[in-house]
């Protein structure tokens, strides 16, 4: 590529060729003149060393290779002065030709150039309508298959609906036949339940019925036999200071029991609220009993033992009625206290409560701590007959 690049065209050799034919000729016109000159000068020269020679300054010898020295100088520089002057002036020459062929060359190559490059795009735009048109026509018939298929579609949707249609209305009475015949069995279960439900129920009443005449026919005899203990007891001090004891002692347990399973805080209000509603139905023998000396409230519902004492013994008549009323006001304090608890919680931690009070007090009784038989009367005449007995 590079040989070729700079092998000369045959315009190039050819301008060349002229160009060393001219400089022959200007060299050999140079080199006339030269010579003319040289006669000339050579004539003056020798004319004016005949006059030295005449005049006999310069020696003849010396002289000949002086003029011999500076005709060769001379004629040196005049020769290279002319060469450079001619080939200049080719070069130029030269060039402009060079350039002028070179743009000519370059401009019919690019109108060679643009025709090739006119040629392709107009065939590349041939082929391109070409494909655009084969497009065109494959989407349209792509198109008219996409309708056949949509109607086909729609052809095949409305025989689905109707069938589906059909199906569902099958399907829905189905659905009516199995309601009514569910709605048949469910009123013949209902008519065969409410039947049984109605003789368990009448059963349960008369059961029921029974329990309750023989339960009132059994208070109403611990009732008259409870009238009858109270109307016999008599307290002296330290046995009534013992009573009231147990009766701390069973308020006590109860609030420890039923703090460890609600708030502390809570379950010492459902105590408080049950003392001061209480102490207002009893006051003549509940009055001031839930502080202490300094009128500061008790812990638990527990009662001042004192105060209560005095209380007591402040009371106008028999020890029957004293016994009453003191057993009364600590009989609904406890009865209030169980109601509270079930309400709070459930029936079910009430009777545990209740079971694990009366384990306790029979511990502190089996201590020595109080007699059985104040134990069995505190029971006996404080807790409620509905309540669970010790045992129970």
């Amino acid at each position: 590529m590079e040989e070729n690049k700079n092998k000369l065209t045959e315009e190039e050799e050819q301008l060349l060729r002229e160009f060393e034919e001219q400089r022959r000729k200007a060299k050999e016109k140079m080199e006339k003149e030269i010579k003319e000159e040289l006669k000339s000068e050579l004539a003056n020269e020798v004319k004016a060393s005949m006059e030295r020679q005449t005049s006999g300054i310069i020696d003849k010898e010396v002289q000949e290779k002086l003029d011999a020295e500076t005709k060769l100088q001379m004629e040196k520089e005049l020769r290279q002065k002319i060469e450079a002057e001619i080939k200049e002036k080719i070069t130029a020459e030269l060039r402009e030709k060079i350039e002028k062929e070179a743009l000519k060359k370059v401009e019919q190559t690019k109108k060679e150039l643009e025709e090739k490059i006119k040629k392709e795009i107009i065939e590349k735009e041939k082929q391109k309508r070409e494909e655009i048109l084969k497009k065109i026509l494959a989407f349209k018939q792509l198109e008219e298959e996409e309708e056949i298929r949509n109607k086909i579609r729609e052809e095949l949707k409305k025989e689905l609906v109707v069938e589906e249609e059909k199906k569902k209305q099958e399907f829905m009475q189905k659905i009516r036949e199995l309601k009514d015949y569910e709605e048949e069995i469910r009123k013949k279960h209902e008519e065969e339940l409410k039947e049984k439900i109605k003789k368990e129920i009448e059963e349960e009443r008369t059961r029921k019925k029974q329990e309750l005449l023989e339960k009132l026919e059994k208070v109403k005899q611990e009732s008259l036999q409870f009238q009858q203990e109270l109307k016999n007891k008599i307290f002296n001090t330290d046995e009534l200071k013992k009573f009231l004891q147990i009766f701390n002692e069973s308020q006590e347990i109860i609030m420890v029991l039923l703090a460890g399973r609600l708030d502390e805080k809570e379950a010492q209000n459902i105590f408080l609220k049950i003392a001061f509603s209480v102490s207002k139905k009893h006051f003549d023998i509940l009055g001031k009993v839930f502080v202490d000396n300094n009128n500061k409230i008790l812990p638990a519902g527990k009662v001042n033992v004192e105060r209560i004492i005095f209380n007591y013994n402040a009371l106008q008549g028999a020890a029957e009625v004293k016994n009453k009323k003191l057993i009364s006001a600590l009989r609904d304090i406890i009865d209030e206290l169980f109601i509270g608890i079930e309400l709070k919680t459930s029936l079910e931690i009430k009777n545990s409560i209740i079971s694990d009070m009366f384990q306790r007090l029979e511990k502190l009784v089996k201590t020595g701590k109080y007699t059985k038989e104040l134990f069995d009367f505190f029971v006996r005449q404080i807790v409620p007959d509905t309540t669970l007995k010790p045992g129970e």
